[in-house]
This record gives C-alpha cells, structure tokens and sequence, in this order.
C-alpha cells in the first residue's frame, strides 16, 4: 500500500519522526525524554544475507521501508548532534494471528502526542508550551 500512498507514506513514517525529535529539542526535553523509535525489518529489503545482523546493508524495497530508513538515521542524527537518548529498534514480524485478543498495537501513542502538543505551541499555535512545576501543589 506504500507505493499507492508514497508521500503519505513519507510524511508519517519517515518526516513525522524527524517533527517528534524536533519537538523535543524545541521544547527543551532533550535530557529527559527517551526517544524510541521503532522500525522495521523493511530496512532490509531486498535481502543480502541470512540472517541480518547489525552490520547486514540496508536495502529497501518499498516507501515504506525508504521512509524508515530515513527515520532510522534521523534519529542517529539527533542521537550524536544533541546528546539525546534516541534509540532505533528493528522488529521483525510482530503481528501475528497467534497474539491474543488482549494485544493493542496502538498502545504508547499518548506520550508522542504529548510532545507534539508543545512542539506546535513553540511553532506559533494557540496552545502554550506548559513546563510543570515539580512541586505540583504550588
């Protein structure tokens, strides 16, 4: 479906994780968000050895995979350019029809859009980037 909805395809999988770092950086979190970005084995593609390992090329194949090999390396970028924790996972095949019914893929969405909510008030929206007080009686 990638390939139907490339730029669609780029914009989430592959710029969306670059607006995520930058909202972090923007918003002054980058010392304490733990940034993980989790990605995919369409890095590889078309595949040069089996197994892959940490030094096996990447190679993809679709938008999908070239979307992610772009948010693999923003994240190094942002890694190395900003002393951030941000970490890429490759999974492999983790949906499968033998998970129960109690699995969510969706779960953990909500600290991203907490980030992002600063991230658009630093960039001019009504809403205003909030620090909260450690003393939250105060």
């Amino acid at each position: 479906i990638s390939f139907e909805l490339a730029e669609y395809t780029a914009n989430v999988d592959g710029v969306g994780t670059l607006r995520l770092l930058d909202a972090v950086k923007t918003c002054g979190l980058t010392n304490t968000v733990k940034f993980y970005q989790a990605s995919t084995s369409e890095l590889f593609g078309k595949v040069q050895e089996i197994p892959q390992t940490e030094t096996t090329p990447f190679y993809p194949r679709s938008p999908y995979g070239a979307a992610k090999l772009y948010a693999y390396w923003i994240v190094v970028n942002f890694r190395e350019a900003y002393n951030m924790f941000a970490v890429n996972g490759i999974l492999f095949n983790h949906e499968s029809p033998r998970r129960g019914p109690g699995h969510d893929p969706g779960r953990g969405r909500g600290s991203a859009s907490l980030v992002m909510e600063e991230y658009l008030s630093r960039t001019g929206n009504d809403v205003r980037c909030r620090k909260e007080s450690k003393d939250r009686n105060g």
